[in-house]
């Protein structure tokens, strides 16, 4: 059986720039386009069923005419789909009201299941063991998220245990790097936006023969079984070397599967250092394509202002940033502080001078801590 996993297409997102054309924001018209090609290629494929890891909208309240061009895009799919309900789908709805999966996807004739809560969907032999996103009730409750978030992946494991089975979520997996580069922590996600999450191993060790999730929105593989499929387009700057795209599995009956990244050709995000002549004059940008120019603080290129025009009119959004000027820093003595404190000591000193809030000393000192070890 052929099944494709894509992760946070985030539909009907502003922002980007305007897409005069479209008569929408870019990220609008981005994530249609995108949308567009994979139905188009899981089409001809023959893929017969599509798992969506969550965010398929960008809010819970998505505008009309978006939901409507989602929609007639749909129309066209000559597959099956599975929807989860990812953090954005759940933001701004209200207690127990519907998502706009629930709302709107539910129901459809190519949405073979819309998931709400961690359940098992069995689908032609194969088990689909799903995990929406798990809300946090509050910083204090963080640790019981975290229990229950691993009690439900438990729950489902032992359900599919002995079966064919796919485990697809929208979740925080302790290792996971993001758009920076840098490691992920429990430490870093949870305390900063109250995100439940597990460890890798969770996950690693389910009965499943892969686990694809949505989320984040780096592309990457954590182990041979544990991935993260990443976002179907770009929306920042740190995601400017990450590839975009989505898989296509073939799962065999002896529980054996392939796996192929289908990788799209989405509008990029370039940074130019216009003082740097080579890379300001050799850029190369397409329509759609993002560039931020950054000036010395104070002064530009004498053909900056003709170069800006020559990119707009084909089409590439240009911002400019300008780096800061340099200023005197001044260094305050903490008084007690010498080469003799112990670091740890000397950085709590220098925050309680600084007038640092509780809450962010003891993210801090715990990321210090993180750091020693």
């Amino acid at each position: 059986m052929k099944v494709a996993v894509i992760s946070d297409p985030h539909l009907v997102k502003k922002g980007g720039g305007w897409d005069t054309k479209a008569g929408v924001w870019t990220n609008w018209s981005e994530a249609e386009k995108q949308l567009a090609e994979i139905i188009t290629r899981c089409n001809d494929a023959g893929v017969e069923l599509v798992i969506i890891a969550g965010d398929m909208f960008d809010n819970g309240h998505p505008e009309a005419e978006g939901v409507a061009r989602v929609l007639d895009l749909f129309r066209l799919a000559k597959f099956d789909a599975v929807v989860i309900n990812g953090n954005h789908d759940q933001s701004g709805v209200v207690a127990e009201h519907r998502t706009p999966i629930d709302a709107y996807m539910a129901g459809q004739k190519w949405c073979y299941h819309a998931v709400s809560k961690p359940e098992v969907v069995e689908y032609k032999g194969l088990s689909l063991a799903l995990m929406p996103w798990l809300k946090v009730a509050g910083a204090s409750q963080q640790e019981v998220a975290n229990r229950s978030l691993e009690d439900e992946i438990d729950k489902l494991a032992q359900q599919v245990a002995g079966k064919t089975s796919i485990f697809s979520g929208h979740m925080v997996v302790n290792e996971a790097g993001f758009d920076s580069g840098k490691r992920g922590s429990e430490l870093e996600m949870t305390n900063s936006i109250l995100e439940a999450s597990v460890p890798m191993s969770v996950l690693d060790a389910g009965p499943w023969v892969t686990a694809r999730l949505g989320h984040i929105h780096k592309r990457q593989d954590l182990t041979p079984k544990v991935s993260y499929e990443g976002s179907i387009y770009k929306v920042s700057f740190g995601e400017h070397n990450d590839a975009k795209g989505f898989s296509i599995l073939d799962i065999n009956d002896d529980g054996t599967y392939t796996s192929k990244f289908e990788r799209l050709d989405v509008r990029e995000y370039i940074k130019v250092d216009a003082s740097d002549n080579k890379e300001y004059r050799s850029l190369l940008a397409r329509p759609g394509d993002i560039v931020r120019f950054t000036l010395e603080a104070e002064g530009e290129p004498s053909d900056y202002a003709k170069r800006v025009k020559e990119l707009e009119a084909k089409g590439v959004i240009v911002q400019t940033r300008r780096k800061p000027k340099e200023r005197e820093i001044r260094l305050s003595r903490v008084k007690g502080l010498g080469v003799d404190i112990a670091p740890r000591t000397a950085i709590e000193m220098f925050m309680n001078k600084q007038g640092v809030e509780e809450v962010r000393k003891e993210r801090i000192l715990a990321v210090y801590a993180d750091l020693m070890e």
